[in-house]
């Protein structure tokens, strides 16, 4: 049976021949009442305090509840942003691919079309090449003509001048006239007969 610090407080006792001493008895229930009081007083604020601590697991509860919903809602978005993420990556990386192959196509096509021009243009210098050594050729070979030509004309010239006693009896021939000329070693080394 639980007393209250006023019950111990006005507690009588019955009074015996032989009993205790009223003062010390008084003394003592007066401090077993502050003891009881303060007793009292604590079991109140602990079950105020319990109360409240009762309150407040109930709303971490609540929020652990939510908050673990939410955790649980955040990895599924989680999940399916990553998937979204791979996926898009994926196909970036594909069109990618298939980018760098229409270019890798587009430059090749490009290299061989130059190939080509080369092939094509290296055709045509070597065709012009040697158009222009058969026109050299040909223009030294009109040139060797044409002085051999002149050198007979300056000969002819040259002996239809010379005076009668001067004159040689029988005929020569241009190759003979050229042949025994002043510049005969000259143009034999610049034009050697064949």
């Amino acid at each position: 049976m639980a007393l209250s610090p006023l019950e111990i407080r006005n507690q009588e006792f019955s009074k015996s021949p032989m009993g205790y001493k009223r003062d010390e008895v008084k003394f003592f229930l007066a401090q077993v009442a502050e003891s009881v009081a303060e007793l009292h007083k604590e079991r109140e604020h602990l079950s105020r305090r319990l109360e409240t601590l009762t309150k407040r697991i109930s709303e971490l509860e609540a929020q652990s509840g939510a908050i673990g919903h939410a955790l649980e809602l955040a990895k599924k978005e989680g999940h399916e942003l990553i998937a979204r993420a791979e996926e898009e990556a994926r196909h970036i990386r594909e069109s990618a691919d298939d980018e760098a192959q229409k270019v890798m196509a587009r430059y090749s096509q490009q290299i061989n079309e130059t190939k080509q021009e080369l092939y094509e243009l290296t055709t045509i210098k070597d065709a012009y090449f040697r158009k222009l050594m058969r026109v050299l050729e040909l223009q030294d070979k009109a040139l060797k003509q044409f002085d051999e030509e002149y050198e007979a004309r300056r000969i002819r010239a040259s002996v239809e001048t010379l005076s009668a006693g001067f004159r040689i009896e029988f005929p020569l021939s241009d190759e003979a006239v050229f042949s025994r000329s002043t510049h005969r070693r000259r143009r034999a080394s610049l034009f050697p007969m064949d």
